[in-house]
């Protein structure tokens, strides 16, 4: 499976747009595919600036954003159910780098700490949550404290908005927020908005070659 990186990506659309011929991809310049790129990027994670002050007056690093990422899979998992991260968010006090996790965004599940969920279990306290699920972060999943798919109206796919870098915070060969079936979505994307676009060295000046 391919990493998303900001070059793959540029080299995946300029490849297309060569359609064979290498030169031809070359005429469009990198930072100008990159802008196309992180417009789209933008757009499918649906980018919110992302800035919150914490207790204490604890503040969160600039330059990041919540990502939103729809129809995440929810599996069974033991006696319970779980999520994969559709990417890995920043590491943030508190667990806020999973910011939302939600059948729709108008009812969020419950966050819990690392290891509240035992803590809960070994206690019998699911009935304080008020039904509503809630989950906590392990590793690259998202564990929920009951089976989501065994519900008697089961939810079999959840909202999350991650907190993760802008962009343009990213370097060349940093990998990106993004899962490889995202990657090739931008790619194609991309090329359709290019395909169309002539290089900047075959644009036509209006002002030039115009009859008097």
């Amino acid at each position: 499976m391919a990493v998303v990186t900001k070059i793959y990506l540029q080299e995946q659309v300029q490849a297309l747009l060569a359609g064979g011929d290498p030169s031809a991809g070359a005429k469009y310049e990198p930072r100008m595919v990159l802008s196309f790129i992180q417009q789209a990027v933008n757009n499918r994670l649906k980018s919110e600036y992302f800035s919150v002050t914490l207790p204490n007056d604890e503040t969160i690093p600039d330059g990041l954003v919540l990502a939103t990422y729809e129809s995440i899979a929810v599996e069974p998992y033991m006696d319970r159910s779980r999520s994969k991260l559709p990417a890995m968010p920043v590491s943030l006090r508190r667990g806020m780098g999973v910011y939302f996790v939600g059948e729709n965004l108008d009812e969020p599940f419950i966050p819990l700490q690392s290891g509240q969920n035992s803590l809960i279990k070994s206690q019998n306290l699911i009935n304080t949550l008020f039904g509503q699920p809630a989950y906590e972060k392990e590793d690259a999943y998202v564990v929920y404290t009951k089976d989501l798919t065994r519900l008697a109206k089961p939810i079999t796919s959840v909202i999350m908005k991650l907190v993760v870098m802008d962009f343009e915070k990213y370097d060349d060969y940093d990998i990106l927020p993004l899962s490889a079936e995202m990657g090739a979505e931008i790619v194609t994307q991309v090329y359709g908005l290019l395909v169309g676009t002539p290089p900047p060295d075959k644009r036509v000046d209006s002002k030039i070659d115009q009859p008097a």
